[in-house]
């Protein structure tokens, strides 16, 4: 397969890394990291994020943060568990030129209740 050609003019983010903390009110949250090569024609990220309770169940991802321009990113929105539950993240990077670069890998993290 050929790629598409707008893939190569939105340099991609790598390096994705997650990891869990808790803040001082007790409140579970994610720091996302990730670095790109260039920022040659990159405008922004979008963080997308998928929760999955058990390992059966589907994994449906959904934007949680457009036009981001950092790249690091707090996920402080974590859904109510009761034993773990898996988060799954990916960046998709932006150019000037508005085209979506390749995303990221994607990076999971399990949180144990």
């Amino acid at each position: 397969l050929i790629a598409p050609t707008h893939f190569t003019r939105v340099p991609r983010p790598v390096n994705l890394t997650a990891a869990s903390d808790t803040t001082v009110t007790g409140k579970r949250q994610i720091e996302l990291q990730w670095s790109v090569n260039s920022e040659e024609n990159l405008k922004d990220f979008s963080v997308s994020r998928a929760f999955q309770i058990n390992p059966a169940s589907k994994i449906t991802f959904s934007t949680v943060v457009l036009n981001y321009t950092k790249t690091t990113y707090v996920d402080s929105a974590i859904i109510n568990f009761s034993d773990s539950l898996m988060v799954f993240y990916y960046i998709q990077p932006r150019g000037i030129d508005t085209f979506a670069g390749e995303n990221s890998d994607t990076v999971k993290i399990t949180l144990i209740k």
